[in-house]
């Protein structure tokens, strides 16, 4: 889920616990991801986690759909993230 106001975005996203940096990471370097400052709030354990749903499109996409390039973030070598599930890069998630 997403939205914003104003000069704020919120956003909530469901990840397994090894991608929980990927949470934390917008807190760590703003910059990194286009933002001044940016504020994360980590839930541990939601009631009902069964009307979540995943939002990758069926067919991948050229670039993420936050609009970052995937190729050139640094938490590709920090992390060995492998982008975005949603982009169609050979590394991308499964």
């Amino acid at each position: 889920m997403f939205w914003a106001d104003s000069s704020k975005v919120f956003s909530i996203f469901v990840v397994p616990v090894e991608r929980r940096w990927w949470l934390e990471y917008p807190s760590k370097d703003p910059a990194a991801v286009g933002m001044d400052t940016a504020c994360v709030q980590i839930i541990e354990d939601m009631r009902s986690m069964a009307d979540l749903k995943t939002n990758i499109p069926e067919r991948k996409l050229d670039a993420s759909p936050c609009g970052a390039d995937c190729r050139k973030c640094k938490a590709r070598e920090e992390y060995e993230c492998h982008g975005s599930p949603a982009t169609n890069l050979p590394e991308s998630f499964a």
